[in-house]
């Protein structure tokens, strides 16, 4: 019996191993490859005359005569001195015959932008892919494509165009398109202190992405405070054309009265299109900022004194005869309302300026109203602020010159929230402590005093 038992059981181990060889094997991802039934061919574009900074177009091409299954994965790539980007999120896909076959075909694009001269090696590129078979067999697993190099050679005819610079030291980008936009929002003429340009800058660039754009090189100067707000990068891609923008904002502000130059700025390129060396420049500009208007104000002020003096003593010469000194009193009172005072209307603007929310000519006539009436004056509220070694005034005027240029508080100020210092507040603590500082100062801050609450 026990022998009976035995023979059944190695018959059918002996039935099993039969009907496992007469199954079909399912070949992996390398198999399909070797077999011919999984294809993977990469190469450049260009090949040859590369540049530093130009963009390269790695073309992946994966075919298959079983369907794909799921996504395709593109495991990352590491080459040094060299940025390697996937921008394209999607591939081309086409189907096409060939020997009477029918292949299933997406072509990915990756991009290269080399950072240096030299040669490039590009390693085994590996492509995940998942295929499923006529009989529903899943495959998955890395596609290995080829390795390639190539070389960047150095840009001779960039640097001998580029005269009296040190080419080593010049920055450049490679493109076939590059632009500069540039534009101000108000005219250079009649600018006074305390006056604010905002200055808008716009780089476009093709085959290139949004971080390689120049920017802006700001240069101090002395008398003009300098404020940008973050710059804006954009990339967008259509169909195999890559175009990058870079959007700048700057305002400067005049603290004090002189003139000032705004210097040229020089941006190199290598035009790809048609090898040649190209430049853009960003002219100088020249900014006249009056001074105080002194001198107006003296004259007008000079004016009104001797009219009032005429009117005075004809008014005494008439009541001495006529006895009318009773209307003396009502008299002076009349005269006092026809006399102008520059400074309380200076004062009045102010007043109407912040309760219509105009904090930019509030601050401008701030400014004014210090240069005009405060001898102590610098002409700089930040030198000011140094002076008084106030942190917290520090803090709040530095806040306030944020909230009133800055357009990346445009939602802020939509929505309608509170500002952090109300320039009436700032004014009348700033006027408290300079009184505190130097008790004998004459004119409109002091005495003429301002009802800021």
């Amino acid at each position: 019996m026990q022998a009976l038992m035995m023979s059944q059981v190695a018959y059918r181990i002996l039935g099993l191993c039969f009907l496992l060889i007469a199954m079909p094997m399912q070949a992996s991802i390398e198999q399909l490859q070797q077999q011919g039934e999984l294809q993977i061919n990469s190469w450049l574009s260009p090949e040859s005359d590369i540049v530093k900074g130009q963009q390269i177009n790695l073309q992946i091409e994966i075919a298959s005569q079983q369907k794909w299954q799921g996504g395709v994965v593109i495991e990352h790539i590491e080459i040094e001195n060299a940025i390697v980007l996937q921008r394209e999120k999607f591939a081309v896909n086409s189907v096409r015959n060939e020997n009477g076959k029918s292949w299933l075909v997406q072509l990915w694009t990756l991009v290269i932008y080399p950072q240096a001269v030299g040669d490039y090696i590009i390693p085994e590129i590996a492509v995940d892919v998942a295929v499923v078979d006529s009989d529903g067999y899943i495959t998955k697993g890395p596609l290995l494509g080829n390795k390639l190099t190539f070389s960047v050679i150095e840009n001779t005819a960039m640097l001998n165009s580029i005269n009296g610079t040190d080419g080593d030291n010049v920055e450049w980008i490679a493109s076939p398109s590059f632009s500069i936009d540039e534009s101000f929002d108000r005219s250079f003429e009649g600018l006074k202190a305390g006056d604010a340009l905002t200055r808008t800058l716009l780089f476009s660039a093709k085959d290139l992405p949004a971080m390689m754009l120049p920017s802006l090189a700001l240069a101090d100067i002395a008398g003009v405070a300098i404020y940008s707000q973050p710059a804006q990068l954009v990339d967008k891609v259509n169909r195999g054309d890559y175009l990058a923008k870079r959007t700048e904002i700057h305002t400067y502000i005049i603290e004090q009265a002189g003139d000032y130059i705004i210097p040229k700025q020089v941006y190199y390129w290598w035009n790809t299109k048609d090898l040649s060396f190209q430049r853009i420049v960003l002219p100088e500009y020249r900014l006249k900022v009056a001074g105080s208007n002194m001198a107006t104000i003296l004259m007008w002020s000079l004016v009104s004194i001797l009219c009032l003096l005429i009117m005075v003593l004809l008014i005494k010469k008439i009541t001495s005869h006529t006895g009318l000194a009773s209307r003396w009193a009502s008299l002076k009172v009349l005269l006092h309302s026809f006399s102008r005072d520059p400074n309380r209307q200076l004062e009045r603007r102010f007043q109407s300026a912040c309760k219509r929310g105009s904090d930019e000519l509030a601050l401008a006539l701030l400014y004014q109203g210090l240069d005009h009436y405060e001898e102590h004056f610098s002409g700089v509220i930040r030198q000011l602020l140094f002076e008084l070694d106030n942190t917290e005034l520090k803090q709040q005027f530095e806040s306030l010159i944020q909230y009133i240029y800055a357009d990346n508080n445009t939602e802020v100020k939509e929505r309608g929230e509170a500002k952090e210092v109300d320039i009436k507040l700032f004014a009348k603590t700033l006027i408290q402590e300079m009184k505190k500082m130097n008790s004998q100062k004459k004119g409109w801050f002091t005495k003429v005093d301002l009802t800021l609450n």
